[in-house]
């Protein structure tokens, strides 16, 4: 991946955590949902290590590629995937999600 990808993935993130503010445990709203059809992990399972089938959701397709995110079973590490469509492998990352901060209305 060039170094325009890796700024791409990086400011998808960013941006993401953002939006999300204090909305979901992760910071990923998209987690929160049941899934849907679209969130069929595209790679292999064992990409996914300790995170679970059960929480992948699909983001966005941007270019020509898809983007994934997915949680760990205590909702303390959160990850970003990037599959160019066509593909089994994966450019991605994961971080501390943190704590589920009350929303103020």
């Amino acid at each position: 991946m060039g170094n325009r990808g890796k700024a791409l993935c990086a400011l998808l993130a960013a941006g993401m955590l953002a939006l999300a503010g204090c909305s979901s445990a992760t910071g990923i709203p998209a987690l929160d949902r049941e899934p849907a059809g679209t969130d069929q992990w595209p790679g292999d399972r064992s990409q996914l290590e300790n995170l679970g089938m059960q929480s992948v959701r699909f983001l966005v397709t941007h270019g020509n590629a898809d983007y994934f995110a997915t949680a760990s079973a205590d909702e303390q590490t959160a990850c970003l995937f990037k599959f160019a469509q066509g593909e089994a492998s994966a450019a991605g990352g994961c971080g501390g999600a943190g704590t589920r901060m009350p929303s103020s209305k």
